[in-house]
């Protein structure tokens, strides 16, 4: 009888313990761990619904409680990082054309039927360079917008 009793105590022992193991897990209110970046890709967003105006990323501490705010906040960091990947490309863009010489960038940029005439390619350089700079600055303004900023090709939170 005493091995009865302790086969059936540490059965139920082992019962309560899997069923607090297979219980379901509370699932916290807090967003802080449940925001979904990772499950959203760069090249799900357009560049047609930027800069509408809304405004940035709730402050650091809110809680996010609905699942609409959480893929809101989602889709804005999508957006963001696709922002800061654009910025970075262009910038890399207008680094190349201000080290190259005005051969190369008359290959480069397919302007090569002005490849004897260099005050033609400078000048085309020169535009070339100021309309980068300007489409970088639309869309930094742009990821400002969301509440983010761009650094070496990632985002960084505006605090």
């Amino acid at each position: 009888m005493n091995k009865t009793v302790i086969i059936a105590g540490s059965v139920l022992v082992l019962g309560v313990g899997a069923y607090f193991y297979f219980k379901p897990k509370k699932t916290g209110t807090s967003g802080s761990g449940t925001s979904g970046s990772g499950t959203t890709g760069a090249d799900t967003t357009g560049t047609e619904t930027t800069g509408t105006g809304t405004t940035s990323v709730p402050p650091t501490g809110t809680t996010l409680s609905t699942p609409a705010q959480v893929e809101d906040l989602a889709k804005k960091i999508a957006e963001a990082k696709s922002l800061a990947t654009k910025i970075s490309d262009k910038r890399t863009k207008r680094s190349s054309y201000l080290v190259i010489s005005l051969r190369d960038y008359a290959t480069s940029s397919g302007n090569e039927f002005w490849a004897n005439n260099d005050q033609m390619l400078k000048m085309l350089k020169t535009q070339e360079i100021a309309k980068l700079e300007k489409e970088m600055q639309e869309l930094d303004e742009q990821i400002g917008k969301l509440g983010y900023m761009e650094v070496n090709g990632s985002i960084a939170k505006i605090v």
